[in-house]
């Protein structure tokens, strides 16, 4: 039975170690990284699924032990989840895919962590027993917590130094950035409300992968499914894509264009660097929930974005957006190469936690409203630090 139980352990591992060096495996790779036939596996496991499931399972119970060590501030949390992660490869890559990929994932696990763990179960008992404002504040800070937390685990030559500067943001804010007033809020609200003939342009490519992963998830999507939805022949895809990475790939760069076009006019009205990453927050925002139609693959967007963001040299179709009109100079002020990568990485911080906050929101249904008012709570969070659950 020992030696069962101890082989099962082995294609686990063989599994994660799999899933941080690739986006994908097979159970033929993680046969030939135990050293045993593919035929073997099937001992232990039914099939691939069977696998990811027992990953899961490993996977949440070691979330739960570095979770429950980190007795103190949030501070001390975060770090306890950073080195969980960096410490792990395959358990990021997993999480991150698993979140952006399965639609219960999330609820899911929390289930699990609130019966079994000690520290989740008294963070529970903590938001129940507060009002309603206070819950709000809560949930924005654990959200841009939870999302900066994976930024700041990615793996990447050269930019530890970033990685580190942002879980200092996490903590003590920008200092040097003041939050906008309210009259100077309801300017930039304004502002940054689009119309819906600005957005409502058509990409066939996008609503039919939009349409696939609806029905059949990320995994499921293939390009016979996309030309499927489109209407055209698989030949006739791969003419213009050669792969479906390449498609997606298309789809990140016009988005990217699109939000460029959007917020170059927009922020160019703020007139401080804090008042422009609201203005660009507000803009992704309502961007996004004019644009219930294709909401799914935005899942796919932000993990591309997670996984490429901080990148010293960022590819082409990264960089998004450029810095012109921007006001870097009232945060930094040193070398301008290094201000240039230190502010590009914070406007793309910017970026994902209102994509992240408008699928967080169309998740549990929420309205509009409600949606821009977590947004601004997550931007308040991330100027004032942890000191914004305590306005």
């Amino acid at each position: 039975m020992r030696e069962k139980s101890s082989r099962r352990e082995e294609i686990i591992a063989a599994a994660f170690a799999l899933t941080g060096e690739f986006s994908a495996w097979t159970l033929a790779e993680a046969a030939e990284r135990v050293g045993v036939s593919k035929p073997a596996l099937y001992r232990h496991f039914k099939n691939k699924e069977d696998i990811e499931d027992a990953m899961e399972r490993a996977f949440l119970e070691s979330l739960i032990q570095a979770i429950d060590r980190a007795e103190g501030t949030p501070r001390v949390l975060r770090e306890s989840l950073r080195a969980f992660f960096r410490d792990n490869p395959g358990f990021l890559e997993f999480f991150v895919s698993r979140v952006f990929s399965c639609g219960d994932f999330e609820e899911r696990t929390y289930r699990y962590l609130l019966e079994r763990s000690v520290g989740v179960a008294a963070f529970h008992r903590h938001a129940a027993g507060l009002d309603d404002a206070a819950r709000d504040r809560l949930s924005a800070e654990v959200l841009k917590s939870a999302v900066s937390v994976i930024l700041a685990s990615v793996r990447e030559p050269g930019i530890e130094p970033l990685q580190r500067e942002l879980l200092e943001a996490l903590e003590i804010g920008f200092p040097r950035l003041r939050v906008p007033g309210p009259e100077r809020m309801a300017a930039l609200d304004a502002a940054a409300a689009l119309a819906p003939e600005e957005v409502a342009r058509e990409n066939r490519l996008f609503s039919a992968i939009a349409a696939s992963v609806r029905e059949h998830g990320f995994a499921g999507t293939t390009t016979e499914r996309i030309a499927e939805k489109m209407g055209v022949s698989k030949s006739s895809l791969y003419f213009y894509y050669p792969t479906k990475e390449t498609m997606f790939e298309e789809l990140i760069r016009a988005e990217h264009e699109t939000m460029l076009a959007l917020w170059s006019s927009r922020i160019r009205l703020g007139e401080s660097l804090a008042e422009q990453l609201y203005a660009l927050m507000m803009v992704q925002t309502n961007y996004l929930l004019l644009r219930p139609d294709v909401m799914p693959v935005f899942n796919w967007i932000r993990f591309e974005t997670v996984r490429g963001n901080h990148r010293p040299n960022p590819p082409e179709r990264d960089e998004m957006p450029p810095l012109e009109g921007f006001l870097i100079r009232d945060l930094f002020d040193e070398d301008a190469e290094k201000s240039r990568e230190r502010a590009f990485s914070l406007i793309k911080w910017a970026s994902i936690m209102a994509i992240s906050v408008v699928l967080n929101g169309v998740k549990n249904a929420d309205r509009p409203e409600r949606i821009r008012n977590n947004a601004r709570l997550v931007y308040r969070s991330m100027l004032l630090g942890d000191k914004a659950l305590n306005e």
